[in-house]
């Protein structure tokens, strides 16, 4: 039997809930031809968000992800490679002094040719760490451009806040800023309810699903990547009362190896920093080191991915803050 809980990968259309109405403002803002720039933590479905938008919108497109980039000769190289795919068997060379120009022209001729021709940039938070007169030049062409949406995407925590609503960057004001907040909590309980009543009842599932978003705080990847493991266990084993602790201590076990990596790149006041948080402690009532070097330390954590704030600091992986407090027990 097809376990039905999907993550790690671009979900398909059976798949999502809870997004209707960011579906629409994405695809209303496609309409519109204007670019849009996509906010949201990481693994919080914004690929999949888009690509569904472009599926319904039955738009050309190419996806380029910037977390791939090393400079720009290699985005130069990455963007012919992408626009070749949308161009089929059409040959592409680049003949001029100023490369980027001459790819970013192509973009424009392509748009020219297939109607509504979009371009995703994917993980766009790393452009800061390039050379900033690849950053002012990309997005002066960008500016200049009639026939290519392009969609912006990145993670909250990494900057793209100064991105694109600061002033002096060269990115302020490109596009309609849409950010992405976690899904319902009611629609994600049904879905996961209903698709659990199947291997465990009506009962079961419900208790089932409420320990899991629970333990998840409804992130999206999170939820699926338990209940797909809760799943795989009740196909195996049939339900027992302690199925959802059962499958969290298997993921940490399968994790047990990433997390030793994590832990141990990291220095002491991160770690210190992380410990706290999973103790449900406030990180700046912690006098015994400066208040610098403890925001310097989430500063540097925030854009890593591994914390996130909403109201307060949390760590992003509940499986990895289960992890750490099994050294704190």
């Amino acid at each position: 039997m097809k376990n039905p809980f999907t993550y790690g990968t671009t979900i398909d259309e059976s798949q999502f809930l809870g997004r209707k109405a960011e579906l629409e403002r994405v695809k209303q803002t496609l309409n519109n031809k204007k670019h849009l720039v996509l906010i949201g933590p990481c693994r919080f479905g914004k690929t999949s968000l888009v690509q569904l938008a472009l599926k319904q919108t039955r738009r050309p497109y190419l996806v380029l992800n910037w977390q791939h980039v090393i400079n720009a000769n290699d985005f130069v190289m990455q963007l012919l490679r992408e626009v070749q795919k949308v161009r089929k068997h059409e040959p592409l060379q680049l003949s001029s002094n100023d490369p980027l120009t001459e790819a970013m022209e192509l973009l424009e001729n392509t748009g020219q040719t297939k109607a509504g021709f979009t371009v995703v940039f994917d993980g766009f938070q790393e452009v800061k760490e390039q050379d900033i007169f690849l950053i002012k030049r990309l997005a002066q062409l960008i500016r200049e451009q009639e026939h290519v949406t392009y969609i912006f995407l990145g993670n909250q925590e990494s900057g793209m806040t100064d991105l694109f609503e600061k002033r002096k960057s060269p990115f302020w004001n490109i596009g309609e800023v849409l950010r992405l907040d976690k899904i319902p909590y009611d629609a994600l309980n049904n879905f996961v309810s209903s698709k659990m009543m199947a291997m465990a009842g009506v009962q079961n599932s419900k208790s089932i699903t409420r320990n899991i978003l629970e333990i998840t705080n409804c992130h999206p990847y999170y939820t699926q990547q338990l209940a797909a493991r809760v799943w795989q266990i009740l196909v195996n084993q049939g339900f027992t009362t302690n199925v959802v602790e059962t499958a969290v201590n298997e993921i940490i076990s399968m994790q047990d190896l990433n997390y030793e990596r994590i832990w141990v790149s990291m220095n002491r006041t991160d770690r210190r920093v992380l410990q706290t948080l999973c103790r449900h402690q406030k990180i700046f009532d912690d006098k015994s080191y400066p208040t610098s070097t403890t925001f310097s330390a989430v500063k540097r954590l925030m854009q890593a991915g591994y914390i996130v704030k909403n109201a307060d600091y949390k760590l992003e992986d509940p499986f990895f803050e289960r992890w750490i407090m099994r050294f704190l027990s």
